[in-house]
């Protein structure tokens, strides 16, 4: 996989900005940065690594529209599956989540945390079609990993930082980043053996798929 500095300049930039503009509006020109860097990684991805795609191991969730006789034809049945089982998995969260917003408020961050935790779900089941994982592709995963553990330790530690503030969303955020931490640790747990062992690459047990 080849590397482009651009992103590396972007991110720098966007940090930079952040430390020069202080003030009221630093949140919201961060925000307005945050969106363009990500529409911009977005666009340069499809652009760049589209060739790469492998269509035919991305199959998540065909069986089950196969398995109801809908025919795997259209973009909703090749790729909505992760959407729906989504959504249905949101409200089951939203009713079991406190929040004192609006329903769409709140269940518009249920649907952002679910998704979240099963965005890697279609990745994974990729990996296990040929049961060896490419170092890129695993690094990938692995850092995903240690984003998400970094947000584990920023909710654990704010009451030790800013002194009995407790957010009423912390405990919330934590149960959300050690599930997703939990549904990544079996990959983990290859890759750092396939790391022990000297493997270029992550070797996968022979499940049946």
């Amino acid at each position: 996989m080849s590397t482009n500095s651009s992103p590396i300049l972007l991110d720098a930039l966007i940090l930079g900005a952040d430390v020069a503009l202080l003030g009221s509006f630093i949140a919201v020109y961060h925000q307005i940065l945050n969106a363009a860097s990500g529409a911009y990684m977005i666009v340069y991805t499809t652009t760049c690594y589209k060739p790469s795609y492998e269509a035919k191991k991305d199959n998540f969730g065909h069986a089950f529209f196969q398995k109801m006789g809908v025919p795997v034809t259209t973009a909703v049945t090749k790729f909505g599956f992760i959407y729906i089982f989504t959504t249905v998995l949101a409200f089951l969260w939203y009713l079991a989540r406190r929040s004192h917003s609006s329903f769409y408020v709140s269940y518009f961050c249920c649907f952002y945390e679910v998704l979240c935790a099963v965005a890697l779900f279609p990745q994974l089941w990729m990996f296990q079609q040929d049961k060896v994982v490419s170092a890129p592709l695993a690094n990938f995963v692995v850092l995903t990993a240690a984003s998400r553990a970094c947000t584990l330790i920023f909710w654990f530690s704010y009451p030790l930082i800013f002194k009995h503030a407790y957010p009423d969303n912390r405990g919330v955020q934590m149960a959300s980043e050690t599930l997703n931490l939990l549904i990544l640790s079996d990959f983990l747990y290859y890759y750092f053996r396939s790391r022990l062992r000297g493997e270029p690459q992550v070797i996968l047990p022979m499940y049946e798929v």
